[in-house]
């Protein structure tokens, strides 16, 4: 991103959002019907900042084509004006952001190498282009160095483990031109997997560094200022690792997170990879500090954001002109959906704990999403954050350039005004205010289709159905209110062998139990008196009666077994009550 553009690689091809206040992105931003108004967190809870996250299909301004072959990574130029895109096949191509004109092309070509009876192509050790993936590419800052002024430098890094320089100009000549092909300027080897992330500074001294971050677990740092001889000042790109650091596992992305400042002081470089982060001393080599995240899964993507809290004018900080107040957060964005943010001042302010390697990143908030992130990236003016899904959606969020520490955000709601016909139908997300009463209404009980006959006094109807739901709770406890009301016998009255059986069937089988037993005897009396004229027509309803007549049986058999027992039990009670009695 540049401070208006955004570029996205999709496939086979280079969307470019934004340029110009007119720009698609831009309108959708700033129509308040178009996007959801959140909370960015950003930064702790109480800081509440705008965040807009576009809730619908945004089309592109510009579309750049890359002749189908896809497109992994892309990066603005400084002035917006040119993008460096890295390409599945190895090629790296610059192009006009404006016109969309493809510019320039380096990398591997056909005639460099050999296409094998299988049709894929081979490259050589011993070539300078290779036909693997591109997955990282950018630009060389501005210098003042005597041969680069005149130049402009971007890098390139992929699968192929090796770094490459390449100069935009295209100049003809036997170092830059082999068999019509573009050679780099420079070509880095060292890592021996793949080249995920790369950056970039100028020390103070005027060196030239990039860091690379590789799936070996390493990064390495290079100096690649070129040499005073004018005529080869990239010769020997093979001795140009100045430093390399082990991050323990596969480095996916890295980050400067502070500037080289007029006291030579060597940046701090930041390493993301697993669940954990690491801080280098970039020019020490040494490990400042370990700091594990709460990822559950492999860190994808890490940035650094500021956070402009107060900007004092007219002497506020007794001193003529004006100063910002900043906090700066680190964001790193995961395979497990998650954008967990840690406090990075303690890099930016405490130079006694950075000495002795004491720094500390605290966590401060997080985003979970339902999606993995597999990309994340801020604007230079860190209002506007990009993050791209695994699915190949990508949502922007946008907050305010002056964040003011626990300022609550106003609202962009206009409350109605009380007793018109608005202020009744603002819907349920209105807040009430302090000195409002609150009624809570109790949500209805829905009836069961029992209760509702029973309200309807359609007894029948609601035996049935008390039926139907298989619980013999509800049975019962239907058959019970029937019986208060004096209509059992209205609903077990006037049944056929359909209806009937049901009723009759819960009676034989749950007579025995003690719970329902003082009930159903009475059900069963009545279902006797009022079917007994019945019985030898149907062979299901007979059943159903000589099965209730040996349950019946069973039971009164189990009755007078337990009452001769409780008989015993009392005379051999009564025996040692009176035996007792003797005794005292």
């Amino acid at each position: 991103m540049n401070s208006n553009s955004m570029a996205i690689v999709c496939g086979p091809r280079v969307c470019v959002y934004g340029g110009s206040p007119s720009s698609y992105l831009s309108q959708a931003l700033a129509r308040k019907k178009h996007v959801t108004s959140t909370a960015s967190h950003l930064d702790d809870k109480d800081d509440d900042q705008v965040s807009l996250e576009v809730n619908r299909v945004i089309q592109p301004d510009r579309t750049i084509g890359t002749g189908g072959i896809v497109a992994y990574c892309t990066a603005f130029r400084e002035d917006g004006r040119l993008l460096v895109v890295g390409m599945e096949n190895g090629r790296v191509l610059i192009c006009d952001a404006q016109s969309r004109t493809i510019l320039r092309t380096f990398g591997a070509s056909a005639n460099l190498n050999e296409r094998l009876s299988d049709g894929h192509l081979k490259s050589y050790e011993t070539n300078t282009s290779s036909t693997l993936p591109i997955r990282t590419v950018g630009w060389i800052p501005n210098t003042n160095h005597p041969i680069l002024k005149s130049k402009r430098v971007c890098w390139s890094g992929g699968d192929d483990a090796t770094l490459r320089l390449w100069d935009i100009s295209g100049l003809s000549s036997s170092a830059s031109q082999r068999d019509g092909e573009s050679q780099p300027l420079l070509t880095l080897r060292g890592h021996s997997d793949a080249i995920r992330s790369c950056d970039s500074f100028i020390h103070a001294d005027g060196r030239i560094f990039l860091l690379t971050a590789s799936l070996d677990h390493s990064i390495r740092l290079w100096d690649i200022s070129p040499a005073n001889d004018l005529i080869n000042p990239y010769s020997h790109g093979n001795d140009r690792c100045f430093a390399v650091f082990d991050h323990g596992c596969p480095v996916q992305s890295m980050q400067i997170v502070r500037p080289v400042n007029e006291d030579n002081q060597s940046p701090i470089v930041l390493s993301a990879g697993g669940t954990w982060m690491k801080l280098w001393d970039s020019m020490a080599g040494s490990c400042l500090a370990t700091v594990p995240t709460k990822h559950s899964k492999t860190i994808t993507s890490v940035c650094l954001t500021t956070i402009i809290r107060d900007e004092l004018v007219d002497g506020d900080d007794g001193k003529d002109g004006s100063r910002k107040v900043y906090n700066r957060r680190i964001v790193t964005a995961g395979l497990d959906g998650l954008l967990r943010i840690h406090s990075a001042d303690d890099i930016f302010t405490n130079e006694s704990n950075r000495v002795k390697g004491r720094i500390r990143l605290p966590y401060v908030h997080g985003i979970k999403f339902g999606k993995a992130i597999s990309a994340m990236s801020f604007s230079p003016d860190f209002t506007r954050l990009v993050i791209g899904f695994s699915d190949g959606k990508v949502t922007v969020r946008q907050r305010a350039k002056l964040v003011v520490q626990g300022a609550k955000r106003k609202s962009n709601i206009i409350s109605p005004k009380a007793g018109t016909f608005s202020f009744f139908t603002r819907g349920t997300n209105a807040q009430a205010d302090a000195d409002d009463h609150v009624v809570q209404v109790q949500k209805k009980k829905k009836l069961q289709k029992f209760d509702d006959n029973l309200k309807k006094f359609r007894y029948a109807d609601a035996l049935d159905d008390a039926l139907l739901a298989r619980d013999p709770n509800a049975v019962l406890a239907v058959i019970e209110e029937l019986g208060r009301r004096r209509g059992l016998i209205l609903a077990l009255s006037n049944r056929d062998e359909e209806t009937l059986e049901p009723i009759l069937s819960f009676t034989a089988n749950f007579i025995s139990n003690p719970r329902f037993a003082p009930t159903l005897i009475g059900v069963a009396n009545l279902l006797c008196d009022i079917y007994a004229t019945i019985l030898g027509q149907s062979e299901v309803i007979d059943e159903l009666f000589e099965k209730l007549r040996r349950n019946i049986k069973v039971e009164c058999a189990t009755q007078k077994i337990l009452t001769r027992l409780v008989g015993q039990i009392d005379s051999v009670m009564y025996a040692a009550q009176e035996q007792l009695d003797d005794y005292s």
